[in-house]
Parts: C-alpha cells; structure tokens; sequence
C-alpha cells in the first residue's frame, strides 16, 4: 500500500502566542524549531510526508520541500485534512497527525500505515488514551475530502469499524499547547 503521512500545521497557535508570545511551532528548541523534531520522525519512515500550512506562515514554508508543501487558507482541522487528502488523491490512505505533537516516535507512524492493511481506520492507544496519528483507508477519501470548518475526522471513528493500536509510545498523547506544556516536557526533547 502507497501510504502519506499528513501533518497538520494549519493552526493559528493562538493559546500559545497569548501567553508566549510566538508560534509554537516555531519555537527553539535546542536550536531547532520544535516543529522540526515532529517532521524529522514522520520523514524518517520514508513514508512521503505532507505538510499543511497557513498561506502566510512563510517561516513554516521552507521546512519541507516544496512539493511536500501544502499551504490554503484553512477554517479549521477538518478543512485541513480534507484539503489534503484531496490533494494526496492517488494514495492508498493517510497517516494524520498534528505538528505540536514532536514526540511521535517513527515506529508508530509505520505501525499505523501497517494496519492500514487490515482496517479501514486506525486509532493508537497509550494506556487507555487514544492519541495521534491516526490512519485512514482509501475507502474513506469521500469522507474525509468531505470535511468542513474545525470538525476534525474524529466522528469516523464512531461510523467506522477501527483497529486500536496498543503502544507504548507515550508521544502519541503529548501535544504542545501553551508555554506551560512546553516547560512540562522540556525534558523528553533528545
């Protein structure tokens, strides 16, 4: 199966930037943006990786390269994913995934491609927390091109059989929201 990754940077990091200051993706860590360390895991899979931004978050821009770039005015998550998906038309499913979560190890962007295989949706579970990424199926594109404004493809997973993949990847569930979860988990960046 011809699997993408899809990571959303589309947000306007606005919890972020009222109590920082600056976008969070872009903030430095260690000397790299922390957006950096969430695409180094998902292109280290070999998996084609897709970023969707903001037309005007140029600093975002030149991460990836430009023909993994997918910039549009976005109202929302779910504008995202589907301006994406739309966009990846000719893969077999969608690994999604959110650019504030840097810890995402590569083996469970794998793992959820891998059970692409089997299941029409894939959610991964870290104790008894659902978390990112998610995939989805082919058979889905209709749905997810489908999406509107902020509602994220979460309610599939209520219409749709899913495979839950066990892991202990606790970065699956950590996301960065504000300075105060960044501080939280300053300590996991390598």
């Amino acid at each position: 199966m011809n699997i993408a990754i899809i990571m959303l940077a589309a947000g306007k990091s606005e919890r972020f930037k009222l109590q920082g200051g600056e976008h969070k993706l872009l903030v430095p860590i260690q000397g790299r943006p922390l957006i950096d360390y969430a695409l180094q895991s998902a292109i280290s899979t070999g998996l084609d990786t897709y970023l969707v931004t903001q037309p005007e978050e140029t600093a975002l821009h030149h991460l990836v390269a430009a023909e993994a770039l997918i910039t549009y005015p976005s109202r929302g998550l779910g504008e995202s994913i589907a301006i994406a998906v739309n966009h990846t038309a000719h893969y077999d499913g969608w690994v999604v995934t959110l650019a504030d979560m840097p810890f995402i190890r590569s083996d469970t962007y794998l793992a959820v491609a891998e059970q692409l295989r089997y299941a029409e949706c894939v959610r991964p579970r870290y104790q008894n927390h659902y978390g990112h990424p998610v995939g989805f199926a082919r058979t889905l594109y209709s749905s997810l091109t489908a999406l509107q404004g902020d509602r994220g493809a979460r309610h599939l997973f209520q219409q749709t059989p899913y495979a839950t993949l066990q892991t202990d990847d606790q970065g699956c569930i950590i996301d960065i929201d504000t300075p105060d979860s960044l501080a939280r988990y300053l300590c996991l960046f390598p």
